[in-house]
């Protein structure tokens, strides 16, 4: 896994000179093929109303599964299986799903934060802003 502004602004092809909020996730309803990857859908809702809430940061939603069609304040962009390899994943039937990984840029320095659990994510993201 890459830690670097740089990587983001290459992979991605945006320029981050502002507080992003970069999250990492399976995707949307992968949680009902596989209980252990749930909790997109109420992460991303939750994402929804933080970044409708705080319009002065970015937010960047990443996935190599299905995403969002649309969204007023997140920016989804789908990566494919080979970009994966850049990030923590899980293997299940061949296929790599993202792990859960949120990254937050301040002031030209990334924290990151890895945890399975959705609500942890939120708490740290609110915690960071």
């Amino acid at each position: 896994m890459n830690n670097s502004i740089e990587f983001f602004e290459k992979l991605l092809n945006i320029k981050i000179d502002s507080t992003t909020t970069i999250f990492l996730f399976p995707g949307l309803c992968i949680g009902n093929i596989y209980s252990e990857l749930s909790g997109c859908t109420l992460q991303t809702n939750d994402l929804e109303i933080l970044a409708k809430n705080n319009l002065d940061i970015k937010f960047i939603g990443i996935s190599n599964q299905k995403i969002p069609s649309s969204s007023k304040y997140i920016k989804y962009i789908q990566i494919t299986q080979e970009q994966s390899n850049y990030f923590d994943t899980i293997k299940k039937e061949n296929i790599l799903y993202l792990k859960r990984v949120t990254y937050i840029i301040k002031d030209k320095k990334l924290e990151l934060f890895k945890d399975d659990d959705t609500l942890k994510h939120i708490s740290f993201i609110k915690d960071q802003l």
